[in-house]
């Protein structure tokens, strides 16, 4: 099933491919940062179409031959197989200049193995990667605010 805002695999998708997912997997999580304060200063509107530009910058990364999902609110997974590791980082830094270009601040959870044993560890490790992200850039964040 498609997420009706972005056209990419929804939420059930998500737990359904997950439940039977047996090939090797290389993934990466990731949501908007500031994306509540984008909604309540520019509304809900602005919010969407935010989403709607991370599916594209998804898409023109080179990701579309993966299989990527918006699990929720601004929380996106892409699960992708048959990679090369080298391919895989070009294809995350892609991700984030059409990120910059469109302004909006994402944090990253990813991992590459060469093999997955287990689906579930990996999206827990990238999840965790992906708040360490966001901790690191909350951080940075509050560091520039007290400096001004």
């Amino acid at each position: 099933e498609l997420d009706g805002l972005t056209g990419l695999l929804n939420q059930s998708s998500y737990l359904n491919k997950t439940a039977s997912f047996n090939q090797d997997a290389i993934l990466m999580v990731f949501d908007l940062d500031d994306f509540k304060d984008i909604n309540d200063q520019y509304g809900h509107l602005k919010g969407d179409q935010c989403l709607v530009e991370v599916a594209d910058s998804i898409r023109n990364a080179y990701f579309n031959d993966g299989l990527c999902y918006r699990i929720g609110g601004d929380e996106f997974v892409i699960i992708q197989s048959s990679i090369e590791e080298l391919e895989f980082h070009n294809r995350i830094n892609r991700l984030q200049e059409y990120m910059k270009q469109d302004q909006i601040s994402i944090s990253i959870g990813f991992l590459w193995k060469a093999s997955c044993e287990n689906l579930e560890d990996m999206l827990k490790e990238a999840d965790h990667r992906m708040y360490e992200a966001k901790k690191a850039y909350y951080q940075t964040a509050d560091r520039r605010t007290h400096n001004h």
